[in-house]
């Protein structure tokens, strides 16, 4: 039997990544325990949204020290010429491991076994999580999770820790319509609770960069929150907000894992409110059943004027 305190996830879908980890971290900060994060920076940031917004108070934790957050990429630009990576990863958390206080439980450390610790060029090819965990567990008890995704190949040693009672089941995303037009500006993965719209909103407003006027920020805003908002009520699924850039319109989608009713038509759609107020306000939208799911979206004119 593999050890209950290791745990493997292998993801196709960031969503599914930032679920897992997210509900992971969340569990340990919300039993008064602690969090260690070492991954991407992107999902760093992914994961400290999500974790915000399922309750826990980061910065009220990182100043007991009971939430640390590495970005695999600062750590490795850190490292002197010639350094090697695994044991200048695995002193750092040590270190942090250190630094939470005795007596702080559980302790709960997410590993992102990112391209940049696996493929050679890259500067980490030799990092094994797993031999991390023996390691750090020589300090203090902890569980540790480690995802890597499905298209990164296992080391030997986490290829032996994966048994069947290790593998955690990724959380069902469904995979999205592939758009070679779109150039991704933002994302995010939200749990489905109120305040996920306010995050959703941020996304849009930071998608301008300050080139546009008040009016289409607004336009923007408004129809951000009203999509993130229905997949909140009655998704009620873990969701992706991305806003991306689209033949010189802006693009906002919501994707959820709630798929659309068998013989679905349509949603009833009135001016006032909802999806109305999208119709109302984009340039086009529409609602595409996925396999597992579906995506809502709305293009809006990058000068806030519907046409």
């Amino acid at each position: 039997m593999g050890d209950p305190s290791e745990r493997v996830l292998v993801y196709r879908q960031d969503a599914q990544l930032v679920e897992a980890a997210g509900s992971f971290l969340s569990d340990a900060l919300a039993r008064g325990g602690a969090a260690i994060v070492l991954a991407g920076a992107e999902h760093v940031r992914a994961l400290q949204d999500w974790v915000s917004l399922c309750g826990s108070d980061l910065q009220a934790a990182a100043e007991e020290d009971r939430y640390h957050a590495f970005a695999i990429e600062e750590l490795l630009r850190s490292l002197a010429p010639g350094a090697s990576t695994a044991p200048a990863l695995g002193a750092q958390l040590e270190a942090t491991l250190a630094q939470v206080p005795s007596g702080i439980a559980p302790v709960h450390v997410f590993g992102e076994i990112a391209r940049e610790l696996r493929i050679p060029g890259g500067g980490g090819a030799k990092v094994s999580f797993a031999e991390l965990a023996r390691q750090l567990r020589g300090k203090r008890p902890i569980s540790l999770l480690c995802a890597r995704h499905e298209d990164l190949p296992a080391d030997q040693a986490c290829a032996r820790q994966a048994g069947a009672d290790v593998l955690l089941e990724a959380p069902p995303f469904p995979a999205p319509i592939e758009d070679g037009d779109g150039a991704v500006v933002s994302w995010a993965v939200l749990p489905p609770a109120p305040a996920a719209c306010r995050v959703a909103r941020r996304l849009a407003r930071s998608a301008f960069a300050g080139e546009a006027g008040a009016d289409a920020i607004d336009s923007a805003e408004l129809v951000v929150s009203e999509l993130a908002g229905n997949a909140v009520r009655h998704a009620r699924s873990t969701f992706q907000a991305e806003v991306s850039v689209r033949n010189g319109s802006l693009r906002l989608a919501v994707t959820d894992a709630k798929p659309l009713p068998e013989g679905w038509s349509g949603f009833p759609i009135a001016r006032e409110h909802g999806l109305g107020l999208v119709a109302a306000v984009a340039e086009d939208w529409a609602v595409e059943p996925l396999a597992g799911g579906k995506v809502v979206w709305a293009e809006l004119a990058r000068d806030g004027e519907a046409r």
